[in-house]
């Protein structure tokens, strides 16, 4: 079963953010893999949405946040 996964316009500026300063301190293909690693996690996250473990933040208006690691193949 496969969810609605909704990205918010925020998240996907966050995302364009980080990648360009993979890029400009980095290289293009990090900042290509984060993309793609980030890309291949909103597909999990619609399959699996509970997937990961919750996080207890202090103080967050965002709710239930979750984490899990995920590892780029080289």
């Amino acid at each position: 079963m496969s969810y609605q996964l909704i990205i918010r316009n925020r998240a996907t500026q966050d995302l364009r953010q980080l990648a360009n300063y993979i890029l400009v301190n980095g290289d293009a293909n990090t900042a290509t893999g984060f993309l793609d690693l980030a890309e291949a996690t909103f597909g999990q996250l619609a399959t699996i949405p509970g997937i990961g473990k919750v996080v207890k933040l202090v103080s967050s208006r965002m709710g239930e946040i979750r984490q899990w690691r995920k590892l780029r193949c080289i």
